[in-house]
């Protein structure tokens, strides 16, 4: 099978390949099954061309960095749940401050005491609403 080559655009100089621990695997293999030698290469020119390349691209095969998403994913959810946290308590904090001052407890209101923007405290209409 022949793979074709993308488009690389001239600004790119790191290409990342992200790859299933089984399709590693098989690259391993595949790479390993192929037993090209120097020679195979020099008659084409190919190694010429590529042999700046082959130590380092061996290395980097042998040295893997292994990317553990779940981690990723879970330090994404508590970063989001802090925030959400912070901003109900200003939120609170604010319709707290409104009540003493005997103000309207709007959205708007919420908004400019509590020093958040309008889109956050929109998406806790409900528990403002719930608080009047």
């Amino acid at each position: 099978m022949q793979i074709q080559e993308i488009e690389i655009k001239p600004e790119t100089s790191i290409l990342r390949l992200n790859l299933k621990k089984e399709e590693y695997q098989l690259l391993i293999n595949m790479i390993n099954n192929m037993n090209y030698k120097e020679s195979d290469f020099k008659e084409e020119g190919i190694f010429e061309k590529y042999g700046f390349c082959k130590d380092t691209l061996f290395k980097k095969l042998q040295n893997v960095k292994q990317i553990d998403t779940a981690s990723k994913r879970i330090a994404t959810i508590n970063a989001n749940q802090a925030k959400t946290n912070k901003s109900k308590k200003a939120i609170e904090t604010a319709i707290n401050i409104l009540r003493l001052e005997n103000k309207n407890i709007t959205v708007y209101s919420v908004t400019k005491q509590a020093g958040i923007s309008y889109n956050t405290a929109k998406k806790y209409q409900d528990f403002i609403n719930s608080q009047k």
